[in-house]
């Protein structure tokens, strides 16, 4: 089986065209592990390229945060209210609906994959307890070794935007954790993993897109681009 990974869309779809139409016709399965929504314009346009190609999804933080607290999640004040708004108005009631009902945590034993969006525990997978600020590189080793069930063969984790893979039996943990890195997030190249499960191989990507689309939104709504 191959599968492509996608996390932290951030509402960036000019991003998320460019990685699905980067993937290789080879992959049959596609992973998303969350934060849909976000400040980078797009997001009923994301959201419905999400709901076409999804095969597995979880939500994270900044979905949580918007439509289910109804608050923003973003270091500036500004750009916090922007996010609110600007995804209140432009996602339909289905894709609300959508989204608000997946969880931020699922195993999946028949195909081996453990998905969270921050943290690899029910609890503390949706990262939106303060000071969850999910897991670096350097703490995946803690994370096999923590791990309580024996049907996962990868974990996979977004939130940090750091791509980042380990095989872990080095350590003697048969398990690889993986974090495809951030599609949405920052401008002009955009991070994902495939995984060919029958090799048992990882291929982290970066590609290079068009920025301009994303700026010239922003400009209109009034963002300020430069923050970014």
């Amino acid at each position: 089986m191959k599968l492509a990974v996608l996390a932290d869309l951030h509402a960036n779809s000019p991003a998320l065209d460019a990685v699905l139409n980067d993937l290789p016709t080879s992959v049959d399965t596609v992973v998303y592990l969350g934060d849909f929504v976000g400040v980078m314009g797009f997001p009923q346009e994301t959201v419905a390229a999400v709901r076409e190609h999804a095969d597995y999804a979880v939500k994270g933080n900044h979905d949580g945060a918007v439509l289910e607290r109804n608050e923003g999640h973003d270091n500036s004040r500004a750009l916090s209210e922007f996010e609110l708004e600007h995804t209140k108005t432009n996602l339909t009631d289905e894709q609300v609906d959508w989204i608000t009902g997946l969880q931020a945590y699922a195993e999946l034993p028949d195909i081996g994959l453990l998905l969270a969006h921050a943290q690899p525990r029910p609890e503390a997978a949706v990262g939106l307890t303060p000071g969850n600020t999910g897991v670096s590189k350097g703490e995946f080793p803690r994370v096999a070794a923590a791990l309580d069930t024996t049907d996962s063969e990868y974990i996979l984790l977004g939130h940090t935007h750091e791509q980042a893979v380990l095989d872990c039996s080095r350590f003697g943990h048969d398990v690889t954790v993986l974090n495809p890195g951030s599609v949405g997030q920052p401008m002009g190249e955009a991070e994902y993993a495939l995984i060919e499960t029958g090799h048992e191989t990882v291929e982290c990507r970066t590609i290079e897109y068009d920025a301009r689309p994303i700026k010239i939104r922003l400009r209109d709504l009034g963002v300020p681009v430069t923050w970014w």
